[in-house]
């Protein structure tokens, strides 16, 4: 081999073994402009699973700049306690896109709570102005228990974080730059424990919920009684002093009574029940002391106050005795709620069988119908 052969061979393998040299230190330290860190998974990652500790689950690995994922993840601690949101195959890239919604949407939430959604208007989503972030309290307006002809308003819960309206979040950008506000809020996401979750359900469902606005920074609960009856209020968002909205009790139906109905034990058909003291004026007020017994004249619907009026026939006076059926038919109508009409005969203020005998119940022909102060409910 010529001298000149030889040093050409000789050179050629002293630039391969440099270039080697210099591929595995790039390699080795990351070195270079064209070579990003990018976080892989360690481990097959499951959806669903938090990273408490990103040195087992990750690693890092070098990437050449223009293949690696414009939204890698390099940092090992931006992905502390963060919850997957898809599976990540050993050896994949991590990226911001593989975050749970779910997990971020707790972000502010403490530990312990969870989500739920209530459906608002622009009224009760107090116009776009409950943001992320904000502190609600919640107020349900329902049919009142103990007066099924009244409604009632009760703050139940205080000081709720809310964490989302419609799909915006605690860590959007979205709210700002729409001016602090929220256009057309449909839905609210609250942060609840899981017995306050089961309570807001339950309101949703047998009423209707509406959002107040805290201060931000007011932590205080104020026990709000709830409301019946504006005129009892004191402007502080109770119901006057402190004492609850005022009631007087009187005898209330368990059920309704229909005219004719023969009242032989008091406590069976009537029991003491507070009303407001409009309701409770010719009503029998002594907790003691239950109605009479006798003949009911009038409808008592259920939950009403029972009256001495209830137990007169028709024009007020005194059941006439040795009755004859004999004068004109009076047919009172009763009609309660969506159920078929009931009708009921009277001739001389006492009630008759049907004269007709229908069996369908319907008033004889020739006979008035339609309501009559015996058909009003008292």
């Amino acid at each position: 081999m010529k001298p000149k052969t030889l040093i050409l061979m000789l050179v050629a393998v002293g630039c391969g073994l440099v270039a080697a040299y210099l591929a595995s230190q790039v390699g080795a330290t990351g070195g270079g402009g064209d070579r990003v860190p990018v976080l892989v998974a360690k481990v097959e990652i499951p959806s669903g699973k938090a990273i408490t500790d990103p040195d087992a689950a990750v690693e890092a690995k070098y990437f050449l700049a223009d293949t690696a994922p414009l939204d890698r993840i390099a940092n090992k601690e931006d992905l502390r306690n963060k919850t997957m949101g898809r599976n990540i195959a050993k050896g994949e890239p991590v990226t911001t896109k593989d975050f749970s919604q779910h997990g971020s949407l707790f972000t502010p939430a403490p530990p312990g709570f969870r989500a739920v959604t209530i459906r608002v208007n622009l009224e009760s989503g107090l116009a776009g102005f409950a943001l992320p972030g904000s502190r609600v309290d919640l107020a349900c307006t329902r049919t009142n228990p103990a007066n099924t002809q009244q409604s009632i308003v009760e703050t139940f819960m205080e000081n709720v974080l809310v964490l989302a309206v419609n799909a915006i979040k605690t860590n959007d950008k979205a709210v700002a730059e729409q001016g602090g506000i929220v256009a057309n809020p449909s839905v609210v996401t609250l942060a609840a424990k899981p017995q306050d979750v089961a309570r807001i359900i339950w309101a949703k469902d047998k009423g209707h919920i509406n959002l107040s606005l805290r201060r931000p920074g007011e932590e205080d609960n104020f026990n709000v009684q709830p409301v019946v009856d504006l005129g009892a209020g004191d402007g502080k968002g109770g119901t006057g002093s402190g004492k609850g909205v005022q009631t007087v009790t009187v005898w209330v139906a368990r059920e309704t009574l229909y005219p004719g109905k023969m009242i032989d034990k008091a406590e069976t058909y009537f029991t003491p029940a507070p009303v407001l003291p409009p309701m409770a004026l010719e009503a029998y007020k002594d907790a003691k002391t239950p109605p009479p017994t006798g003949r009911l004249f009038h409808l008592v619907k259920k939950d009403m106050p029972v009256t001495p009026d209830h137990f007169k026939p028709l024009g007020g006076t005194a059941e006439p005795a040795g009755h004859q059926d004999k004068g004109q038919v009076t047919v009172v109508t009763v009609i309660d709620g969506g159920k078929p009409p009931k009708y009921y005969y009277y001739r001389d203020g006492v009630r008759i069988p049907d004269p007709n005998e229908k069996s369908d119940g319907a008033p004889p022909e020739g006979v008035p119908s339609g309501p009559s102060e015996g058909a009003a409910e008292r």
